[in-house]
């Protein structure tokens, strides 16, 4: 069985507000494409039930029990698998340290 997969450029901010709200509805898994020349070295992940709801932080299970904010320490040109807690969640904004543009890219 071949997997959908779905190619998405964001553009990622350091501010909640100003970054782009990515539908994650239909997406099981997926990768994320750091650009070589790109000064983003961290990604917070939020969440909301709609396009437009309040985009809370993303936490995730380390452990008998304990939460954290999802996030990842990534570098300049490398790829990234996207954490399993995102999954559930109906539309994501990614937070970075930098502005910059990014690939993803999601299967279902």
């Amino acid at each position: 069985m071949q997997r959908i997969k779905r190619k998405l450029t964001a553009a990622l901010t350091a501010v909640l507000a100003t970054t782009e709200a990515i539908n994650n509805s239909e997406n099981a898994g997926g990768v994320v494409f750091i650009p070589g020349d790109s000064s983003i070295t961290s990604l917070a992940f939020y969440a909301a039930p709609t396009r437009t709801g309040t985009f809370l932080p993303l936490q995730e299970e380390v452990g008998d029990g304990t939460t954290w904010p999802c996030s990842r320490t990534v570098e300049a040109g490398k790829c990234y698998e996207l954490p399993a807690a995102i999954y559930p969640a109906q539309f994501l904004k990614v937070v970075t340290n930098a502005s910059d543009d990014v690939d993803f890219v999601f299967t279902s």
